[in-house]
């Protein structure tokens, strides 16, 4: 084949392909099925309602849906007329419609058209769970649960594949409880060692307040908690040298600051459960009134002590979703405090709300 002839061959062939591909593109942006599989928790959910809705195909009561899960969680969608033909690498929107009866629907639109989809009622509430790419991979996964997102996957047209997810989620809020402050024996064997033969009666509990600070990134939990207790009053006596009575009246204010990190494990019906540990940075105010009383004389005393220590922490704390954004969380936290005559185990019981200030997946 002659220099000439070739170059005319490659000209044809090249006109041959420029002219194939806008038709094949056309067709390929006009028409797409996908798969897409609904999971509550990583457990498939039949009987989910699918919509797709394009710029102007603006929602009605009247508008059919495009699929339903089947019994795997899974429906074929067909993605028609959605966008324009010279855009096929386009973010598609997912959000989840829940309403009291515990109905759900899913619907799928490009970005820019998120008013098509319907407004929140009394009964029915949206949430966005994320995103993918139209010319992504074919396979789907909306996961709608505590650790909501959009994962796609099996190539695409263009070699595509997105993992959308609010992987990060902030909360905060605050609680009340109780610390076991009294009754240890390091307190009792303190006020013995000083007062040999003396007894000493610790107060069993304190009321104590909190406020809570936490970041989830994924299953881990980053958290934040001050805390501040009740002064615990406790009561000792011991006999002094020449005859008489030391007794002492010990009012002991403890207050701190714990910073945590540990990891949650999603559970059924909106529950998880959230196992920590870290540093305990906390402070101790201890008032002592003594009174010593010897034949006829009575001599009464006072004194002020402040110290400041660190140490570790552990604890657990189960949490209830009520809402997208609100939750109950109950729990129970261990803190060893231990530093001069301070030497006392705060077991820690807790009840609270925390609410998500962003980043609040769907319920």
């Amino acid at each position: 084949m002659t220099t000439r002839r070739s170059l005319v061959f490659l000209a044809a062939l090249c006109t041959a392909l420029a002219a194939a591909h806008p038709a094949a593109a056309q067709q390929t942006v006009a028409d797409r099925t996908i798969t897409v599989q609904v999971k509550l928790d990583g457990q498939p959910q039949s009987g989910v309602s699918i919509f797709t809705l394009a710029a102007g195909n603006k929602y009605s009561p009247s508008t059919p849906p495009v699929a339903e899960t089947n019994n795997t969680g899974s429906a074929s969608v067909l993605l028609s007329g959605l966008l324009s033909a010279n855009k096929p690498h386009t973010q598609m929107e997912v959000t989840l419609e829940v309403c009291v009866d515990g109905k759900k629907r899913i619907f799928i639109v490009p970005a820019g058209s998120e008013d098509q989809v319907p407004k929140d009622t009394n009964d029915c509430k949206h949430h966005r769970i994320g995103a993918f790419w139209w010319d992504g991979g074919s396979h789907v996964v909306i996961e709608i649960g505590q650790n909501p997102g959009v994962t796609q996957t099996s190539g695409g047209l263009f070699g595509f594949t997105s993992q959308t997810s609010p992987l990060v989620t902030g909360w905060a809020g605050g609680g009340i409880g109780f610390k076991n402050i009294g009754g240890t024996s390091g307190q009792i064997t303190s006020f013995q060692s000083a007062f040999p033969g003396g007894t000493f009666v610790p107060e069993k509990n304190a009321f104590a307040g909190e406020l809570n600070g936490a970041v989830g990134v994924s299953y881990a939990v980053f958290g934040l908690d001050l805390w501040r207790a009740n002064p615990s009053d406790s009561n000792g006596s011991g006999p002094v040298l020449g005859g008489g009575t030391d007794t002492a009246h010990i009012s002991q204010q403890n207050q701190g600051l714990d910073i945590t990190a540990g990891g949650r494990i999603p559970l059924p019906d909106n529950f998880s459960l959230i196992i920590f540990g870290g540093g305990n940075f906390w402070h101790s105010n201890i008032d002592t009134r003594e009174t010593v009383t010897g034949g006829t004389t009575i001599t009464t005393s006072g004194s002020s002590i402040h110290i400041s220590g660190t140490g570790w922490m552990g604890g657990m704390r189960g949490q209830f979703k009520c809402t997208r954004r609100i939750s109950i969380v109950a729990g129970y936290s261990y803190l060893p405090l231990r530093k001069g005559p301070v030497d006392i185990h705060l077991n820690e019981g807790t009840f609270g709300v925390l609410f998500a200030i962003f980043g609040a997946p769907a319920r």
